[in-house]
């Protein structure tokens, strides 16, 4: 592909403003999935391993 170098700077540019495109709500669901995620890993852990 070849793309202009000032189009592909002007699309990042673009890109940066816009940042994740996730509100504050998906972000805060996002970081407390990943803390459930790091209880249930800790659990698990402390579980014995069957046989």
């Amino acid at each position: 592909m070849e793309i202009n170098e000032t189009t592909l700077a002007s699309w990042v540019s673009r890109a940066k403003r816009a940042g994740n495109g996730w509100g504050e709500s998906e972000a805060e669901e996002l970081a407390r999935l990943r803390r459930k995620v790091a209880q249930i890993d800790e659990e698990l852990a402390k579980q014995p391993r069957g046989s």
